[in-house]
């Protein structure tokens, strides 16, 4: 994962916003993965 810059979340552009809420997402769907994964 990349570090965000500041300044480009001052200016949230429609882009950022699905980019934030696509990773978010698929963070969950990894978290839900590996909560499984190990049962």
């Amino acid at each position: 994962m990349r570090p965000r810059k500041r300044a480009d979340r001052a200016r949230r552009s429609p882009l950022d916003w699905v980019a934030a809420v696509v990773e978010g997402i698929f963070d969950g769907i990894a978290d839900f993965l590996c909560t499984w994964g190990r049962r």
